[in-house]
Order: C-alpha cells, then sequence, then structure tokens
C-alpha cells in the first residue's frame, strides 16, 4: 500500500480507514467531473433603459413586503415565472401602476436578452446599443441585410455592438428592441 500512497496519505488511510478513504476518493473525483462538465448558468444581461420602473409606495407601502419582492424579481429566470409573479401582484395588490409594468416588461426583456446570451443593452442618445457576446446566435446574413436595408438605422460595430437607431419615445423602447431581435436572432 505504501507503493501507492505517500506517507501522508497513507496515515489519513489508517486513520479513517481504506473503505471511507476510497468512497471519499471516488466522490471528490465525481464531483470535479460534474462540475467541469455542468453549463454554468448564463449570468443576466444588464439592462439600462430611460424609463421609470419601481415599485410604487402607493402600491405596495410595507417596505419589508416591497424588499422581499424586488428580491423575488431579481431571481426570475423564466416567463412563465414573471408571469405568475405578475398574477401574484395583481390578485394581492390590485391593477398594477405603470412604473411596476415597466419594471416586469424590463425582466421580461432581460430574460430574452439572457436567453439570447447578450451581456448588454442600454439606451444613449435616441439609440438602442446591444452588446453581443461570441455566444449570441446571430444569423449574420440577417444582420448583413438588415445593416443595408435599413440605411443608417441598424450599425454593426466591430467590438460587438450593435447599435440601433429609435426615435421612439421611451415607453416603446422595450417592444421596438423584442421586434429588432426577433429579426437579428437565428431561430
Amino acid at each position: 500500500m505504501r507503493a501507492i500512497c505517500s506517507a501522508e496519505q497513507s496515515g489519513h488511510i489508517n486513520l479513517i480507514g481504506f473503505e471511507l478513504y476510497c468512497s471519499m476518493l471516488e466522490e471528490a473525483v465525481r464531483e470535479l467531473k460534474e462540475e467541469s462538465t455542468e453549463e454554468k448558468e448564463e449570468p443576466p444581461c444588464e439592462v439600462s433603459l430611460p424609463l421609470s420602473a419601481f415599485i410604487p409606495d402607493s402600491y405596495m407601502g410595507d417596505e419589508t413586503v416591497k424588499l422581499l419582492t424586488y428580491k423575488r424579481l431579481s431571481k426570475i429566470r423564466e416567463g412563465r415565472e414573471l408571469a405568475d409573479m405578475e398574477e401574484e401582484l395583481k390578485d394581492r395588490y390590485g391593477p398594477v401602476p405603470e412604473p411596476l409594468a415597466n419594471l416586469l416588461r424590463i425582466i421580461d426583456l432581460k430574460i430574452l436578452l439572457t436567453g439570447l446570451k447578450m451581456k448588454r443593452l442600454e439606451y444613449a442618445k435616441n439609440q438602442v446599443i446591444l452588446h453581443v457576446t461570441e455566444r449570441t446566435p446571430l444569423d449574420m446574413k440577417k444582420v448583413l441585410k438588415l445593416v443595408k436595408e435599413d440605411k443608417g438605422q441598424i450599425k454593426l460595430l466591430p467590438d460587438g455592438r450593435i447599435v440601433i437607431r429609435d426615435d421612439q419615445a421611451a415607453e416603446g423602447i422595450i417592444d421596438a428592441t423584442r421586434n429588432i431581435l426577433m429579426r437579428l436572432v437565428a431561430v
């Protein structure tokens, strides 16, 4: 046994027993293999839009409940979960006010963008800027076609950004961005 294990390992084996040591060693190897093969969860896409997106005090007055609601909203990763949460809010507190509706729509957009492996979406000076990654499933033929057809409305930058000129009011940004994304991605 000393030929297989170092002196330090032999000491550990003697201390806990050979069978338990082998069992622990197998479990550690199995965990390491699982870690390396598991697909890591995609970090959520950052969204920065000029919209009022919050839970108004007039809708939910209790600060503790409001903080817990924000925490629950921040953990939502699927559209179905978001729809369930919206229904729960309506049942408990009544119709959703505009700032909260904006927050829910932003979360929905964030879910879509995260699923498309986008890094960031921001709005600046009448432009929606999408930061893509090498894993974003863009259909480059569609992108180039849109760049050509839209004559300056859509620009593809070499640093992995797509810039979309958008003269709409802030409220229309989410829907317009969603429509453009559906035109750009490979489905």
